[in-house]
Protein backbone atom coordinates (compact mmCIF):
# COMPACT_ATOMS: atom_id res chain seq x y z
CA UNK A 1 0.00 0.00 0.00
CA UNK A 2 2.80 2.41 0.95
CA UNK A 3 4.69 1.72 -2.26
CA UNK A 4 1.55 2.21 -4.35
CA UNK A 5 0.92 5.55 -2.59
CA UNK A 6 4.49 6.70 -3.31
CA UNK A 7 4.13 5.67 -6.95
CA UNK A 8 0.86 7.54 -7.20
CA UNK A 9 2.36 10.73 -5.73
CA UNK A 10 5.60 10.65 -7.72
CA UNK A 11 4.05 11.64 -11.02
CA UNK A 12 2.08 14.71 -9.77
CA UNK A 13 5.02 15.94 -7.64
CA UNK A 14 7.40 15.62 -10.59
CA UNK A 15 4.92 17.44 -12.80
CA UNK A 16 4.69 20.34 -10.32
CA UNK A 17 8.48 20.53 -10.04
CA UNK A 18 8.84 20.55 -13.83
CA UNK A 19 6.17 23.24 -14.17
CA UNK A 20 7.96 25.41 -11.60
CA UNK A 21 11.26 24.88 -13.38
CA UNK A 22 9.73 25.80 -16.73
CA UNK A 23 8.10 28.88 -15.18
CA UNK A 24 11.42 29.96 -13.73
CA UNK A 25 13.24 29.45 -17.03
CA UNK A 26 10.48 31.23 -18.91
CA UNK A 27 10.51 34.15 -16.46
CA UNK A 28 14.26 34.48 -16.65
CA UNK A 29 14.12 34.41 -20.44
CA UNK A 30 11.42 37.07 -20.70
CA UNK A 31 13.32 39.29 -18.24
CA UNK A 32 16.54 38.88 -20.19
CA UNK A 33 14.88 39.49 -23.56
CA UNK A 34 12.46 42.19 -22.34
CA UNK A 35 9.57 40.04 -23.54
CA UNK A 36 5.94 39.86 -22.41
CA UNK A 37 4.93 40.03 -19.57
CA UNK A 38 8.21 41.40 -18.21
CA UNK A 39 7.91 44.59 -20.19
CA UNK A 40 6.02 46.65 -19.28
CA UNK A 41 4.22 45.00 -16.36
CA UNK A 42 7.03 43.45 -14.30
CA UNK A 43 9.93 45.81 -14.99
CA UNK A 44 9.39 48.01 -11.93
CA UNK A 45 9.10 45.01 -9.62
CA UNK A 46 12.25 43.49 -11.10
CA UNK A 47 14.28 46.70 -10.75
CA UNK A 48 12.96 47.39 -7.25
CA UNK A 49 13.65 43.88 -5.98
CA UNK A 50 17.14 43.97 -7.50
CA UNK A 51 17.91 47.26 -5.74
CA UNK A 52 16.55 46.02 -2.39
CA UNK A 53 18.48 42.76 -2.64
CA UNK A 54 21.71 44.53 -3.56
CA UNK A 55 21.43 47.20 -0.90
CA UNK A 56 19.84 45.50 2.09
CA UNK A 57 19.48 41.75 1.75
CA UNK A 58 22.97 40.98 0.45
CA UNK A 59 25.17 43.81 1.75
CA UNK A 60 28.94 43.56 1.80
CA UNK A 61 31.10 45.46 4.23
CA UNK A 62 32.99 47.83 1.99
CA UNK A 63 36.42 46.45 2.85
CA UNK A 64 35.25 42.92 2.04
CA UNK A 65 34.11 43.97 -1.43
CA UNK A 66 36.13 43.89 -4.63
CA UNK A 67 36.62 47.64 -4.32
CA UNK A 68 39.49 46.79 -1.98
CA UNK A 69 40.98 43.68 -3.57
CA UNK A 70 44.06 41.92 -2.20
CA UNK A 71 47.25 43.04 -3.91
CA UNK A 72 48.32 39.52 -4.92
CA UNK A 73 51.06 39.15 -2.34
CA UNK A 74 53.12 42.05 -3.63
CA UNK A 75 55.16 44.18 -1.28
CA UNK A 76 53.51 47.25 0.16
CA UNK A 77 54.78 50.75 0.77
CA UNK A 78 57.06 52.73 -1.55
CA UNK A 79 58.68 50.20 -3.89
CA UNK A 80 60.59 52.63 -6.09
CA UNK A 81 61.57 56.28 -5.78
CA UNK A 82 63.81 58.15 -8.22
CA UNK A 83 64.18 61.56 -6.52
CA UNK A 84 65.91 63.10 -9.55
CA UNK A 85 62.97 62.34 -11.88
CA UNK A 86 59.93 62.28 -9.55
CA UNK A 87 58.00 65.46 -8.75
CA UNK A 88 58.55 66.22 -5.07
CA UNK A 89 55.34 66.78 -3.13
CA UNK A 90 52.57 65.32 -0.99
CA UNK A 91 49.71 63.10 -2.20
CA UNK A 92 46.16 63.08 -0.83
CA UNK A 93 44.53 59.64 -0.65
CA UNK A 94 41.17 58.52 0.75
CA UNK A 95 40.67 55.18 2.49
CA UNK A 96 37.60 54.16 4.42
CA UNK A 97 36.15 57.17 6.23
CA UNK A 98 39.38 59.11 6.26
CA UNK A 99 41.80 61.05 4.07
CA UNK A 100 45.57 60.97 4.50
CA UNK A 101 48.24 63.27 3.14
CA UNK A 102 51.41 61.24 2.52
CA UNK A 103 54.96 62.26 1.61
CA UNK A 104 57.26 60.72 -1.00
CA UNK A 105 58.22 57.94 1.41
CA UNK A 106 54.58 57.04 2.03
CA UNK A 107 54.61 58.46 5.57
CA UNK A 108 51.42 60.15 6.83
CA UNK A 109 51.80 63.93 7.13
CA UNK A 110 48.22 64.74 8.13
CA UNK A 111 45.00 62.81 8.58
CA UNK A 112 41.31 63.78 8.41
CA UNK A 113 38.62 61.46 9.76
CA UNK A 114 34.93 61.84 10.54
CA UNK A 115 32.48 58.98 10.91
CA UNK A 116 29.08 59.00 9.27
CA UNK A 117 27.41 58.87 12.67
CA UNK A 118 29.25 62.05 13.66
CA UNK A 119 28.04 63.74 10.48
CA UNK A 120 24.43 62.74 11.09
CA UNK A 121 24.59 63.77 14.75
CA UNK A 122 26.03 67.20 13.94
CA UNK A 123 23.47 67.98 11.25
CA UNK A 124 20.39 66.32 12.67
CA UNK A 125 19.91 63.24 10.47
CA UNK A 126 21.86 64.42 7.42
CA UNK A 127 21.24 61.28 5.43
CA UNK A 128 19.85 57.73 5.47
CA UNK A 129 20.44 55.36 8.35
CA UNK A 130 22.93 52.66 7.35
CA UNK A 131 25.78 50.68 8.91
CA UNK A 132 29.19 52.33 9.14
CA UNK A 133 30.72 49.27 7.47
CA UNK A 134 28.97 50.23 4.19
CA UNK A 135 30.44 53.74 4.06
CA UNK A 136 33.64 55.23 2.65
CA UNK A 137 35.05 58.50 1.33
CA UNK A 138 34.95 58.38 -2.45
CA UNK A 139 36.78 61.56 -3.42
CA UNK A 140 38.14 64.71 -1.79
CA UNK A 141 39.55 68.16 -2.59
CA UNK A 142 42.05 69.93 -0.34
CA UNK A 143 42.04 73.69 0.27
CA UNK A 144 45.21 75.69 1.03
CA UNK A 145 44.09 76.27 4.64
CA UNK A 146 43.64 72.55 5.31
CA UNK A 147 39.87 72.41 4.77
CA UNK A 148 38.64 69.35 2.91
CA UNK A 149 35.55 68.75 0.76
CA UNK A 150 34.62 65.05 0.75
CA UNK A 151 32.13 62.88 -1.12
CA UNK A 152 30.69 60.29 1.28
CA UNK A 153 29.60 57.12 -0.51
CA UNK A 154 28.04 53.79 0.46
CA UNK A 155 28.68 50.39 -1.02
CA UNK A 156 25.98 49.09 -3.40
CA UNK A 157 23.27 51.72 -2.89
CA UNK A 158 20.69 52.97 -5.37
CA UNK A 159 20.84 55.87 -6.10
CA UNK A 160 24.56 56.08 -5.35
CA UNK A 161 26.13 58.58 -2.99
CA UNK A 162 25.17 59.73 0.50
CA UNK A 163 26.43 63.30 0.99
CA UNK A 164 29.11 65.85 0.29
CA UNK A 165 30.67 67.46 3.35
CA UNK A 166 33.24 70.09 4.19
CA UNK A 167 35.51 69.72 7.22
CA UNK A 168 38.33 71.84 8.58
CA UNK A 169 41.95 70.92 9.23
CA UNK A 170 41.01 69.38 12.59
CA UNK A 171 38.18 67.29 11.02
CA UNK A 172 35.41 69.49 12.43
CA UNK A 173 32.30 69.47 10.26
CA UNK A 174 31.65 72.84 8.58
CA UNK A 175 28.61 71.80 6.56
CA UNK A 176 26.93 68.78 4.96
CA UNK A 177 24.82 68.50 1.81
CA UNK A 178 22.84 65.25 2.30
CA UNK A 179 22.02 64.26 -1.28
CA UNK A 180 23.05 61.48 -3.64
CA UNK A 181 26.34 63.13 -4.59
CA UNK A 182 28.84 60.75 -6.12
CA UNK A 183 32.14 60.17 -7.92
CA UNK A 184 33.63 63.60 -8.58
CA UNK A 185 33.59 67.34 -7.88
CA UNK A 186 35.30 70.55 -8.99
CA UNK A 187 35.35 74.15 -7.78
CA UNK A 188 35.75 77.57 -9.35
CA UNK A 189 37.70 80.64 -8.25
CA UNK A 190 34.66 81.96 -6.36
CA UNK A 191 34.53 78.81 -4.22
CA UNK A 192 31.42 77.34 -5.85
CA UNK A 193 31.38 73.55 -6.09
CA UNK A 194 30.29 71.47 -9.08
CA UNK A 195 29.10 67.99 -8.11
CA UNK A 196 27.22 65.04 -9.61
CA UNK A 197 23.87 64.01 -8.16
CA UNK A 198 21.84 60.90 -9.03
CA UNK A 199 18.07 60.48 -8.67
CA UNK A 200 15.41 57.94 -9.72
CA UNK A 201 13.30 59.27 -12.58
CA UNK A 202 9.88 57.90 -13.47
CA UNK A 203 9.61 59.16 -17.06
CA UNK A 204 12.31 59.51 -19.69
CA UNK A 205 12.59 62.61 -21.89
CA UNK A 206 10.38 61.91 -24.94
CA UNK A 207 13.31 62.45 -27.33
CA UNK A 208 15.18 59.53 -25.76
CA UNK A 209 12.94 56.79 -27.08
CA UNK A 210 15.57 54.07 -26.52
CA UNK A 211 15.35 54.17 -22.71
CA UNK A 212 13.11 52.07 -20.48
CA UNK A 213 11.37 53.40 -17.37
CA UNK A 214 11.95 53.97 -14.52
CA UNK A 215 15.58 55.02 -14.85
CA UNK A 216 18.41 56.83 -13.10
CA UNK A 217 19.06 60.43 -14.05
CA UNK A 218 22.25 62.33 -13.34
CA UNK A 219 22.44 66.03 -12.50
CA UNK A 220 25.21 68.57 -12.38
CA UNK A 221 24.59 70.57 -9.21
CA UNK A 222 26.27 73.87 -8.35
CA UNK A 223 26.72 74.50 -4.63
CA UNK A 224 27.65 77.70 -2.83
CA UNK A 225 30.70 77.96 -0.59
CA UNK A 226 28.36 77.04 2.28
CA UNK A 227 26.98 73.92 0.56
CA UNK A 228 23.65 75.42 -0.55
CA UNK A 229 22.24 74.36 -3.92
CA UNK A 230 22.37 77.14 -6.52
CA UNK A 231 21.62 75.29 -9.75
CA UNK A 232 20.65 71.82 -10.97
CA UNK A 233 20.78 70.57 -14.57
CA UNK A 234 19.57 67.14 -15.71
CA UNK A 235 22.11 65.42 -17.95
CA UNK A 236 19.41 63.30 -19.60
CA UNK A 237 17.41 66.43 -20.45
CA UNK A 238 20.59 68.11 -21.68
CA UNK A 239 21.21 65.24 -24.09
CA UNK A 240 17.55 65.17 -25.17
CA UNK A 241 17.63 68.89 -26.00
CA UNK A 242 20.80 68.63 -28.08
CA UNK A 243 22.10 67.27 -31.36
CA UNK A 244 23.47 64.27 -29.46
CA UNK A 245 20.19 62.61 -28.45
CA UNK A 246 20.76 59.91 -31.06
CA UNK A 247 23.94 58.87 -29.25
CA UNK A 248 21.96 57.77 -26.21
CA UNK A 249 19.22 56.15 -28.31
CA UNK A 250 21.74 54.04 -30.20
CA UNK A 251 24.23 53.19 -27.43
CA UNK A 252 22.38 53.21 -24.13
CA UNK A 253 19.97 50.27 -24.68
CA UNK A 254 22.88 47.84 -24.60
CA UNK A 255 24.19 49.17 -21.28
CA UNK A 256 22.55 47.88 -18.08
CA UNK A 257 19.11 48.69 -19.48
CA UNK A 258 17.28 46.58 -16.91
CA UNK A 259 18.65 48.60 -14.04
CA UNK A 260 18.15 52.00 -15.68
CA UNK A 261 21.80 53.03 -15.29
CA UNK A 262 22.22 54.43 -18.80
CA UNK A 263 24.84 57.10 -18.11
CA UNK A 264 26.88 56.31 -14.99
CA UNK A 265 28.50 59.75 -15.05
CA UNK A 266 31.83 59.63 -13.23
CA UNK A 267 33.54 62.98 -13.89
CA UNK A 268 32.81 66.69 -13.77
CA UNK A 269 35.44 69.31 -14.66
CA UNK A 270 34.89 73.04 -15.00
CA UNK A 271 36.13 74.69 -18.22
CA UNK A 272 38.18 77.70 -17.12
CA UNK A 273 38.81 80.75 -19.35
CA UNK A 274 42.42 79.63 -19.84
CA UNK A 275 41.38 76.15 -20.95
CA UNK A 276 38.64 77.48 -23.24
CA UNK A 277 41.32 79.30 -25.24
CA UNK A 278 42.85 75.93 -26.13
CA UNK A 279 39.56 74.22 -26.99
CA UNK A 280 37.65 76.21 -29.63
CA UNK A 281 34.51 74.07 -29.23
CA UNK A 282 34.22 74.96 -25.51
CA UNK A 283 33.38 78.10 -23.53
CA UNK A 284 34.21 79.19 -19.97
CA UNK A 285 31.71 77.94 -17.41
CA UNK A 286 30.82 74.77 -19.27
CA UNK A 287 31.65 71.42 -17.66
CA UNK A 288 33.27 68.29 -19.05
CA UNK A 289 31.46 65.05 -18.20
CA UNK A 290 32.36 61.37 -18.57
CA UNK A 291 29.55 58.83 -19.11
CA UNK A 292 30.99 55.38 -18.51
CA UNK A 293 28.04 53.46 -19.90
CA UNK A 294 28.17 55.40 -23.17
CA UNK A 295 31.99 55.30 -23.53
CA UNK A 296 31.51 59.04 -24.07
CA UNK A 297 32.93 62.32 -22.84
CA UNK A 298 30.85 65.46 -23.36
CA UNK A 299 30.56 69.17 -22.60
CA UNK A 300 27.47 70.53 -20.84
CA UNK A 301 26.49 74.19 -21.07
CA UNK A 302 24.91 74.95 -17.70
CA UNK A 303 23.28 78.18 -18.85
CA UNK A 304 21.63 76.69 -21.94
CA UNK A 305 21.11 73.29 -20.26
CA UNK A 306 22.26 71.37 -23.32
CA UNK A 307 25.13 69.18 -24.48
CA UNK A 308 27.29 71.23 -26.84
CA UNK A 309 29.94 68.62 -27.67
CA UNK A 310 30.33 64.87 -27.26
CA UNK A 311 32.84 62.29 -28.44
CA UNK A 312 33.53 58.60 -28.39
CA UNK A 313 37.07 57.50 -29.09
CA UNK A 314 39.79 54.89 -28.57
CA UNK A 315 38.70 54.26 -24.99
CA UNK A 316 36.19 52.09 -23.13
CA UNK A 317 34.56 52.56 -19.70
CA UNK A 318 36.78 55.63 -19.20
CA UNK A 319 37.27 57.76 -16.07
CA UNK A 320 38.67 61.17 -15.16
CA UNK A 321 39.14 63.02 -18.47
CA UNK A 322 41.21 66.16 -17.88
CA UNK A 323 41.70 69.08 -20.25
CA UNK A 324 45.36 69.95 -20.80
CA UNK A 325 46.86 73.38 -21.60
CA UNK A 326 48.12 72.01 -24.94
CA UNK A 327 44.57 71.38 -26.18
CA UNK A 328 44.68 67.63 -25.56
CA UNK A 329 42.65 65.43 -23.18
CA UNK A 330 44.18 62.86 -20.83
CA UNK A 331 42.01 60.13 -19.31
CA UNK A 332 42.05 56.74 -17.59
CA UNK A 333 41.01 54.20 -20.23
CA UNK A 334 39.76 51.31 -18.13
CA UNK A 335 39.12 48.60 -20.72
CA UNK A 336 40.14 49.95 -24.13
CA UNK A 337 43.68 48.70 -24.68
CA UNK A 338 42.79 45.96 -27.17
CA UNK A 339 46.44 45.25 -27.97
CA UNK A 340 46.70 44.04 -24.35
CA UNK A 341 43.36 42.20 -24.36
CA UNK A 342 41.26 45.08 -23.03
CA UNK A 343 43.59 46.04 -20.21
CA UNK A 344 43.78 49.51 -18.69
CA UNK A 345 45.92 52.42 -19.79
CA UNK A 346 46.23 56.18 -19.43
CA UNK A 347 46.05 57.96 -22.78
CA UNK A 348 46.50 61.51 -24.04
CA UNK A 349 44.20 62.20 -26.98
CA UNK A 350 44.10 65.02 -29.53
CA UNK A 351 40.35 65.83 -29.76
CA UNK A 352 40.78 67.28 -33.24
CA UNK A 353 41.74 63.85 -34.61
CA UNK A 354 40.80 61.44 -31.77
CA UNK A 355 44.34 60.14 -32.13
CA UNK A 356 46.44 58.93 -29.20
CA UNK A 357 49.60 61.02 -28.78
CA UNK A 358 50.86 59.38 -25.56
CA UNK A 359 49.96 56.36 -23.47
CA UNK A 360 51.04 54.34 -20.48
CA UNK A 361 51.73 51.43 -20.61
CA UNK A 362 53.79 52.03 -23.72
CA UNK A 363 55.86 49.89 -26.05
CA UNK A 364 58.66 50.20 -23.49
CA UNK A 365 56.64 48.26 -20.91
CA UNK A 366 54.42 48.79 -17.91
CA UNK A 367 51.20 47.25 -16.63
CA UNK A 368 47.86 48.68 -15.48
CA UNK A 369 44.59 47.03 -14.56
CA UNK A 370 41.52 48.64 -13.04
CA UNK A 371 38.27 47.50 -14.63
CA UNK A 372 36.51 50.45 -13.01
CA UNK A 373 37.46 53.73 -11.35
CA UNK A 374 41.03 54.96 -11.65
CA UNK A 375 42.46 58.45 -12.07
CA UNK A 376 45.46 60.32 -13.36
CA UNK A 377 46.97 63.78 -12.83
CA UNK A 378 49.54 65.52 -15.01
CA UNK A 379 52.11 67.03 -12.65
CA UNK A 380 53.89 70.38 -13.13
CA UNK A 381 57.09 68.70 -14.38
CA UNK A 382 55.19 66.71 -17.03
CA UNK A 383 55.10 63.41 -15.15
CA UNK A 384 51.77 61.65 -14.72
CA UNK A 385 50.51 60.42 -11.33
CA UNK A 386 48.24 57.39 -11.80
CA UNK A 387 45.77 55.85 -9.35
CA UNK A 388 45.38 52.18 -10.32
CA UNK A 389 42.36 51.86 -8.07
CA UNK A 390 41.49 48.18 -8.27
CA UNK A 391 44.98 46.99 -7.33
CA UNK A 392 45.65 49.77 -4.86
CA UNK A 393 48.72 51.31 -6.52
CA UNK A 394 49.94 54.84 -7.08
CA UNK A 395 52.43 55.25 -9.92
CA UNK A 396 54.33 58.29 -11.15
CA UNK A 397 55.52 57.78 -14.73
Amino acid sequence: MRERLQDALFGPVLAVVMLCLLAFIGGAWTAWRDGFPFDPFLRRAFIGLTAVWTQYLAPKPVFASDAWMPIDGRETGVLKHDPESAFEGHTLVTFGQQAVLIDMAGRPVHRWSLSYEQIRAATGQAGPDMPETWLYWNNARLYPNGDLVVIVAAWETTPVGVAVIKIDRASNLLWAHPRHVHHDLDRDDAGRLYVLDQQVREARPPQLWGLNEPLLDEHVVVLSREGQELRRVSILDAFADSAYAALINEVAPDNLRRWGDYLHTNNVELVTPALAQQFPFLAPGQVILSMRQLDTIAALDLERKTIVWAARGPWRRQHDPDLLPNGHIVLFDNQGDWVRNGRSRVIEVDPKTNGIVWSYPSADGGELWSAYRGQQQVLPNGNVLINEFLRGRLLEV
